[in-house]
């Protein structure tokens, strides 16, 4: 089996590309406006993404030692991934006013790619 940090630099790799064809899509469709919301999108992915691999190399690292300070590691992990996306969908569609259709579908479509990866690496 693969370490998890191993499997998620992968997806981190399969996000950027998302990130660029869904911001080129919504350039395309909607011009700037739809770029810049699409590429937000994709970076509150992205930073998802690395703030688990984060939290992944401590829980690694702590692996022998202790189950029950990984356990408060991922609950953390957890805590922390969702406040940040709220934060950050709070920022990008109050403050910063970006478009809503192409800031969610540059999220999705990062986070579809984060679901098969993960799916991909248990095979």
């Amino acid at each position: 089996m693969m370490r998890a940090s191993v499997i998620l630099w992968q997806q981190l790799r399969y996000q950027l590309v998302s990130l660029l064809g869904m911001a080129l899509l919504f350039a395309l469709l909607s011009g700037i406006d739809g770029f810049l919301a699409a590429l937000y999108g994709g970076v509150m992915v992205i930073a998802n993404t690395l703030l688990l691999l984060w939290h992944s190399a401590r829980a690694e690292r702590l692996e022998q030692q202790d189950a029950g300070q990984n356990f408060r590691i991922i609950v953390r992990c957890a805590l922390e991934r969702f406040v940040m996306t709220v934060a950050l969908f709070a920022f990008g569609l109050l403050r910063l006013g970006l478009e809503p259709l192409a800031l969610i579908s540059g999220f999705a479509a990062g986070q579809l790619l984060f679901i098969i990866g993960g799916i991909r690496s248990n095979r």
